[in-house]
């Protein structure tokens, strides 16, 4: 595998949101490769045999996605499997996304691909892989973890070439993993400007990375055909994870805040509340 040791990291918050372009990078990485920052592993780039990549491929032709705003005039559509953690204004509790209940078999061929992402994560970065997997044993519990790979959710992005930024949401110091499936599109590199590096991200390209430590983006994308598509398939292990409940505590606890939500509505209702004697 080839190796790249970066020297000098450049200041780049100001370009938090804006376009990724060619100007930011002055290497392009499309060979296996390892990205070394002060004698460490910050990233490696690796292409997956295309005999790993079929049902993949599938589950990103067929899932059920939710359209969401036009990226470059590409539809941009998402879907998600694994577990994910209360959110207070929209799904007061930790549950399975709906694909993973609706989309069984596509639910189970993701996590076994992790498995595979997770070799090359350990193979590669095996320092960060011991410290991700300490984390998630330390603070998430067995009922969310879809198997015995490091992450609790994977989510299929479809043409979604994302302007500059740092994740958040997951674990700190903890590496995203990023899959793309490639057809007749082109653009779409991986962009980051503080290393002076972009990933080509061909078809069946797995890069990981510390996206919340490193700035990224991606190059507008085209499409070359009608049937184009560019789906980026990333693994993850989400912080708020470590809030929830055991599977049967959580569905407990949601039952009885929704009764008690209820019962507060009813009270706000000034016939109710005379009945009551409020």
């Amino acid at each position: 595998m080839n190796q790249i040791e970066i020297t000098k990291i450049k200041n780049c918050d100001n370009l938090v949101r804006t376009i990724p372009t060619a100007e930011q990078f002055d290497t392009l990485i499309s060979e296996d490769c390892t990205v070394f920052y002060e004698g460490k592993p910050v990233a490696v780039y690796v292409n997956t045999p295309k005999s790993l990549l079929g049902k993949m491929r599938q589950i990103a032709k067929n899932t059920k996605f939710a359209k969401t705003a036009r990226t470059w005039g590409l539809p941009t559509q998402s879907s998600v499997f694994g577990s994910l953690p209360r959110n207070p204004l929209r799904n007061d509790k930790c549950r399975f996304s709906k694909q993973t209940q609706e989309e069984r078999k596509n639910f189970i061929d993701s996590f076994s691909f992790a498995n595979y992402v997770a070799e090359v994560y350990r193979q590669y970065l095996p320092e960060a892989y011991k410290f991700n997997r300490r984390v998630i044993s330390e603070n998430i519990l067995p009922d969310w973890l879809p198997n015995e790979s490091p992450f609790t959710t994977c989510n299929f992005n479809i043409n979604h070439a994302i302007k500059h930024h740092r994740d958040t949401g997951n674990f700190k110091n903890i590496f995203s993993n990023v899959l793309i499936l490639k057809e007749s599109v082109i653009g779409g590199y991986l962009v980051f400007p503080e290393l002076q590096i972009a990933l080509s991200q061909s078809d069946g390209a797995l890069g990981i990375f510390d996206g919340q430590k490193w700035m990224h983006g991606v190059t507008p994308l085209s499409r070359i055909s009608k049937d184009g598509y560019r789906a980026s398939i990333v693994f993850y292990a989400l912080d708020g994870m470590k809030k929830c409940y055991p599977y049967k505590e959580e569905s407990e606890r949601f039952a009885k805040v929704k009764t008690t939500r209820a019962q507060q509505r009813a009270i706000g209702n000034a016939a109710l509340r005379k009945m009551v004697g409020k």
